[in-house]
């Protein structure tokens, strides 16, 4: 249809300066109720203009859901800087405005937005993304929000071993078995998951492997913020805990069904973390063969799909590296090295450990010319 627009934004500013506050605000009204009704069954695609109308007509409440919705439009498009933005407004209008209907609801599940937002930038191991998880706990527990609570913790405990500390992370995951415990909900697969992860962590493998069990057959609910199949990374880490306590068949049977699985689900974020984990658990069992296949396919996937670094693939790699039995003490040094020039995951040092485990393998393969290559590849 037609549109109309100012050739210049002082025109439009003069325009908007001669109706009195009144009349705008009753006017973007209108307009917002309008664009609303027609744009019924895809509001995301008109989703900003609707913020931005309900915003000038003074209507806090309609704003913040417009402005949650640009959020997460943004997220999907991965403009995080607008998600962020749009987020945080979307809170600042709830703040604004008491006596909106299940505040207390909503701004759970936007502070568990924010945090996710929060991590492309800054990675899960972030004090911002804490402090969201954090506030998003404290509003599903004022809420009465079992599912938002849950989601909180699993963000908290994330957080934590993002930074490397299982240890913090376990009264996290108690926290969260006892929520799930005292009201049973579909959330229970994630609980186990998650518990067992930090058990192996803490190289409390049979513990791992008794909730890694109990998960087995649980529904998956969807929407769990996890960049991952979760199905896939269950199959990893139990085939990792299967190889650290001595079932070698089994855990390369496991290691496989993980791996087909994460090809199969098209998930980009989780691919890495779950060949990661499937990785180390054919060098434990002394598979370098597969390993150096695994590896070629995740630094194909991550350069095809230009990720941006990940913490869950860096942190998986690093750890497991270097505690399997008898690492390549170069490739462990050089890594050592390069993590205390850098302090941290940046982009560089994610790429700069996937060549080094890759050079780990072809070491481990009888290959030490191919991995000389490697190195001088990575740290050039």
């Amino acid at each position: 249809g037609s549109a109309y627009g100012f050739t210049h934004a002082l025109y439009q500013r003069a325009f908007q300066n001669r109706v009195v506050p009144s009349e705008r605000r009753r006017l973007h009204a209108r307009i917002g109720a309008h664009l609303e009704s027609i744009h019924r069954a895809h509001p995301g695609e008109v989703a900003l203009r609707l913020a931005i109308h309900f915003e000038e007509a003074g209507d806090r409440d309609r704003a913040a859901q417009y402005r949650e919705l640009v959020g997460f439009v943004s997220m999907q498009r991965f403009d995080h800087e607008e998600a962020v933005r749009s987020l945080r407004r979307a809170l600042a209008h709830l703040d604004a405005e008491p006596g909106i209907a299940d505040a207390e609801l909503r701004r759970a599940r936007l502070y568990l937005t924010l945090a996710l937002a929060l991590t492309h930038p800054h990675g899960f191991a972030h004090p911002q993304v804490m402090e969201a998880f954090e506030r998003a706990e404290q509003h599903a527990i004022a809420a009465g929000a079992q599912r938002e609570r849950v989601r909180a913790l699993l963000g908290i405990s994330s957080v934590h071993l993002g930074a490397g500390d299982p240890r913090s992370a376990l009264p996290v995951v108690e926290r969260q078995l006892e929520v799930v415990t005292a009201q049973p909900s579909a959330l229970w697969f994630y609980t186990h998951c998650r518990v067992a992860r930090v058990n192996f962590l803490l190289g409390n493998f049979r513990t791992a492997l008794d909730h890694l069990e109990r998960s087995w057959g649980l529904p998956i609910e969807p929407g769990v913020p996890v960049h991952v199949d979760a199905e896939a990374e269950s199959n990893a880490w139990h085939a990792l805990t299967l190889a650290h306590l001595g079932f070698v068949e089994q855990a390369r049977d496991a290691a496989a069904r993980a791996t087909r699985r994460a090809e199969a689900s098209g998930v980009a974020w989780g691919y890495g973390a779950v060949m990661a984990i499937a990785t180390n658990t054919f060098l434990i069992v002394r598979d370098q063969q597969r390993a150096s296949v695994l590896v070629g396919r995740c630094l194909d996937y991550i350069q095809r799909y230009d990720l941006p670094p990940t913490v869950p693939i860096t942190r998986f790699a690093e750890q497991y590296l270097i505690g399997i039995e008898a690492p390549s003490a170069g490739v462990v040094a050089a890594m050592r090295r390069h993590l205390d020039d850098h302090h941290g995951f940046g982009e560089h040092w994610a790429s700069v450990l996937h060549w080094s485990l890759l050079a780990d393998t072809q070491l481990r393969s009888g290959d030490p010319d191919g991995a000389d290559e490697t190195l001088d590849a990575a740290f050039a």
